[in-house]
Formats: C-alpha cells, structure tokens, sequence
C-alpha cells in the first residue's frame, strides 16, 4: 500500500478551527507518516498557526533551534493531501517565516516593478465548474452524489438562512459529497452558495480524493453552518443560539443556518442518487 508521508514526522503548533487539530494526527498517520505531540529532532515538519508563529509559541521556539524542522502553514498539509498522488508538497510556499517578515519589506514591494502578464496569469485563481448542473447536451456524466451502501443516507443537503432586512429572499447553501462513477472510485465535496444577486462554488475536498477526508470536510462544514452534528441532523433539537464575542445573540440572519426538508426525512435519506457532470 502506497504511504506518501512515510517519511514525514510532523507535529502542532496553534488552535486550528472548526476541530481540524484534532484531525491532523490522524491524516498523517492514515497516510504513513508520524506525529508527535513535542517537537523534537525527530520532527520533520512543525504546521503551525499564524498566530502561533507570531507570538513565538513553546513548540515554534524548539523547532527554530532545530535546523532541520520545517514550519509551514496548515495550507502544506491540505494541499499535499488533495493532490492527485497525496505526496508532500515542496515547503518554500508554505514556509511561515515568509509572511512575516517586517514591514520594511513591505515598502520595497511597493518599488518593485510591476509583475509581468505572465505571473499575473500564473498567481490569478482558477474558477471552479459548478458541479450540481447537470450534464449537457450528449456529455457523459462523470459523477454522482454518494450515497452510503450501509445506511443508504445520501450525503447531500441544502441549508438556509433568511436575508439581513429589508431584503426578504434568503441565502442558500447546498452542500453535497460527489462519487466518481469510474472505478477505483474517487471523491470530492463541493458546496455552492446563493442569493439574490450571486452564486458561487467552492471546492471543500478534493477533486479526487479519498471518502474518509471527503466526508471529514462534508460534517466539517455541516457542523459549522448550522451548530449541529452531521449525524444529530433529524434530532429535532435546536443548538444554543449563535453568539458574539461578548455573548450576545446574533440576529437570525447572521445565526445558524438550517435545513429545509420538502420530504420525510426518511425519504431523504433513501432518494436516488442524482448523477451530474463537471
């Protein structure tokens, strides 16, 4: 079995949202590498927050003291882990001791030449295909919404959130977990979002790659939405109500977004699944 980080021994420094320090570990041990909670001269690579890196946290300190370890930004992982073979990316884009260098630097950018046409292109993102239309004219469809063979719950859904008044339509996430229908099969999760005015698509795991992190990112996004577990969805119990900073409830338009069934739930969870293309 293929292990790409067989020769990566990592470690943490910094709180990462929504849960993903907790996940970390498991990613680089699933793919064959090591994990240690301390940094020592065995770590080869130390992914560290922002945050972390500036305030000069415990494991940032031990791991400049060790020529050998590498701090790089959680990006590195995720895109290693993303890319068609998984294998790590090279660090220099990642390092952390690029963004922050002192704000001198900052005032010979502005007396640098203009970039060329050329690295414009290369720096400028690509736009992603929206994945939920469906194929056209004779085009084969390449993929399906995944739904699991145990349980038969189809992981795809769609949540709302009513519009900051005056406007009265409401903002529109669709969230859903793509199979490949080639074999071996592949997977990707995608979410789009919509309102009155604009529409956009972002790709939240892969285009290809493996179910575990798929779904990861799929309850990932779900939890983060709407406060409750994937797996909690058809409780019927409402989370607390989304605060600030100081504990104050949010208006409804920037709380919790919830799910909006036309069917049973059980009918949800056992409908077809639907096939589309990029």
């Amino acid at each position: 079995m293929r292990k790409p980080f067989q020769r990566i021994h990592a470690s943490i420094a910094g709180k990462f949202e929504d849960g993903v320090g907790e996940k970390i570990p498991q990613w680089i041990r699933a793919n064959g590498g090591q994990f240690s909670r301390d940094v020592n001269s065995r770590v080869t690579h130390l992914i560290a927050t922002k945050e972390a890196f500036k305030n000069n946290a415990v494991s940032v300190e031990t791991a400049k003291k060790i020529s050998t370890v590498k701090i790089v930004s959680y990006d590195w992982l995720e895109d290693s882990l993303l890319s068609a073979t998984r294998r790590p990316k090279p660090e220099g884009p990642y390092l952390l001791k690029n963004p922050m260098k002192p704000e001198k630097k900052e005032v010979q950018k502005k007396k640098a030449t203009p970039k060329s046409p050329k690295v414009v292109k290369e720096v400028k993102k690509r736009r992603i295909a929206d994945p939920f239309l469906g194929p056209k004219g004779k085009s084969k469809p390449v993929r399906r919404v995944y739904q699991d063979r145990k349980t038969n719950v189809v992981y795809s859904t769609t949540l709302f959130r009513p519009s900051k008044p005056p406007v009265t339509s409401r903002e529109k996430y669709q969230l859903t977990l793509f199979e490949s229908i080639a074999e071996p099969h592949t997977y990707s999760t995608y979410t789009k979002y919509s309102r009155v005015g604009t529409s956009n698509v972002e790709l939240l795991a892969g285009p290809r790659c493996n179910l575990e992190l798929a779904v990861d990112k799929f309850k990932q996004f779900f939890k983060a939405r709407t406060g409750k577990e994937w797996d909690e969805r058809a409780n019927g119990k409402m989370p607390p109500p989304k605060a600030d900073p100081d504990g104050k409830s949010l208006p409804v338009y920037e709380g919790w977004f919830y799910l909006e069934e036309k069917t049973t739930i059980l009918g949800a969870f056992l409908r077809e699944p639907q096939i589309t293309s990029f």
